[in-house]
């Protein structure tokens, strides 16, 4: 099951049910259901159900509750032009964003190597910012998105030009 969504078991029993928090039980004659509406983790477990009379008490053999988030790959929702040109001596800020789940964490990379971090503008959760001054010549960057399920990348040319 995911985070969010909702866990229905069905309850055979004469038994008289009562709610618990967050949950709706139903019933209908000798048929009832549980129903937990948006799971969260602490809601994983097995679930049973006990019916008691004057006969005696039985046990269900019970329905295992497994909660799971969503998980997606990472991918790139704001990239710069693959190609930039800018003059002698010119400055360059590039914004890269990607969504996932869980959240990529994004860096930017310059001819393949991590960035320093003097380079980086601290930005939220799935965005980096690069900003590139005072460039004498041209550099290739790139915007890595990484998670634990996935990676992308964008690499991003940048040329420098004098104006002719």
């Amino acid at each position: 099951m995911v985070l969010g969504s909702s866990f229905r078991v069905n309850i055979n029993s004469e038994m008289q049910v009562h709610p618990a928090d967050e949950s709706q039980i139903g019933r209908n004659a000798h048929v009832g259901n549980l129903r937990i509406q948006n799971l969260v983790e602490e809601d994983e477990g097995k679930y049973e159900c006990e019916a008691k009379n004057d006969k005696g008490t039985r046990l269900s053999s019970g329905d295992n509750l497994l909660v799971r988030a969503k998980r997606f790959r990472p991918h790139f929702t704001n990239l710069p032009a693959s190609r930039q040109i800018i003059p002698p001596g010119g400055q360059l800020t590039l914004t890269c964003t990607a969504v996932g789940a869980p959240v990529p964490n994004v860096q930017w990379f310059r001819d393949k190597q991590n960035l320093p971090g003097e380079q980086l503008n601290k930005q939220p959760p799935g965005t980096a910012k690069l900003v590139l001054t005072n460039l004498l010549e041209s550099v290739n960057v790139t915007c890595v998105a990484e998670s634990t399920i996935g990676r992308v990348y964008q690499d991003i040319q940048v040329i420098v030009k004098s104006k002719e």
